[in-house]
């Protein structure tokens, strides 16, 4: 994460909005837009609800391992994180909003009761650490994303500027395990680059939501340039 990023309580706030934003597009979906498709390949948009919700038990559970000092992982499993997925997918819309409602409400609470943000907690077993001031950028991540996955009409340039500035660092952490050749990313907005300093490095520029969704798959990336001047190389899955 950018290390300028706004701490914890700010970002608990951004979270706040976040959900409630959502909240508010599934107030227009109906039980058949549910199990419509999402923007994400095999899954409806019920399989993106029940994942918002059990990522914030996933948060929480690190939130706290830093309160307490134990070893608590994000998720048993991926197999687990997987099956709990489709296990809650076609859950009624109601049942599903008020899933996400209870687990924000619970990761708010842990999160409120962190008093050392710099202690490092561990995802999964074999991950390397992070601080624990990352794990609310994490859950903001989560929502911001998944909002654009829902297909409710939420855009790229509704991301707030100040969450896009702190993530695009951490998206980047891997793009040299992504793409064959090296590249470095310089927003528009931003005084300096993000990824290789080789002098030869593809530069890909523009708008920094455009940087980032394009990085994550979730834009095309109409509006970026790059120098050469080629088409946009083609990432590999983002984790």
């Amino acid at each position: 994460m950018d290390p300028g990023s706004p701490g914890p309580v700010t970002v608990m706030a951004m979270v706040d909005e976040a959900t409630d934003r959502v909240l508010s597009d599934l107030r227009t979906l109906s039980e058949a837009d549910l199990h419509a498709s999402s923007r994400l390949p095999d899954w409806t948009r019920g399989h993106v609800l029940c994942h918002l919700a059990r990522n914030a038990d996933a948060l929480g559970n690190l939130l706290e391992s830093a309160r307490t000092g134990e070893q608590i992982y994000a998720y048993p499993s991926r197999e687990q994180r997987a099956a709990d997925i489709a296990a809650g997918a076609d859950r009624p819309l109601d049942v599903q909003a008020a899933d996400i409602v209870e687990a924000h409400e619970a990761f708010r609470d842990r999160a409120e009761r962190i008093t050392d943000w710099d202690v490092t907690v561990i995802r999964m077993a074999g991950d390397s650490g992070i601080p624990a001031w990352w794990v609310p950028l994490l859950r903001l991540g989560e929502v911001e994303i998944h909002h654009l996955d829902l297909d409710t009409g939420y855009d790229i340039a509704q991301w707030p500027p100040v969450w896009v500035r702190a993530f695009l660092p951490y998206a980047a952490l891997d793009l040299a395990d992504r793409i064959a050749v090296p590249i470095r990313l310089e927003p528009d907005e931003y005084d300096h680059a993000i990824g290789s300093e080789d002098p030869d490095a593809l530069m890909v520029a523009g708008p920094a939501s455009s940087v980032l969704g394009w990085m994550i798959g979730r834009d095309e990336g109409h509006d970026l340039r790059t120098t050469p001047d080629n088409p946009l190389p083609t990432l590999g899955t983002w984790r």
